[in-house]
């Protein structure tokens, strides 16, 4: 079992603290960092379990998508903090033959659907997913 930070309503004013690797070769450290914004409703291209937060201050990137499994922290603006939950994970992993003799996989973790493919990469939904659902 795992525990992770449920999705904070959209247009909630929020401090989001959380963790990364470094990018650096040969640096195994991880980075810390807190961004604050409100809370955007998730669009069909944003994936399953990310928070996505308008920033609200001036930067090139105002649009955030932090996976909330990356999540230390989250605190509203009234003060108050975000409950963590408990998760069951349940993964499922399937081999799928692509229509051109590529093999894909695709994963059900908690009813969260993703395959290797490119069209899933770029759709976020493909024929492979709707194929394993079918069964």
């Amino acid at each position: 079992m795992i525990t992770q930070f449920s999705l904070p309503d959209p247009g909630s004013h929020v401090a989001v603290t959380f963790e990364f690797p470094s990018y650096v070769l040969g640096q195994s450290k991880v980075n810390r960092t807190i961004i604050t914004g409100i809370v955007e409703k998730a669009t069909k291209f944003t994936p399953p379990n990310f928070v996505r937060i308008v920033t609200d201050f001036e930067s090139p990137v105002r649009v955030r998508e932090i996976p909330l499994q990356r999540v230390v922290n989250i605190q509203y603006s009234d003060g108050r903090l975000a409950d963590k939950k408990q998760i069951t994970k349940q993964e499922k992993i399937y081999s799928v033959n692509g229509s051109r003799g590529s093999k894909y996989v695709v994963i059900n973790s908690n009813n969260i659907w993703s395959c290797t493919c490119p069209g899933f990469q770029f759709r976020k939904s493909c024929k492979h997913i709707t194929q394993t659902q079918g069964n």
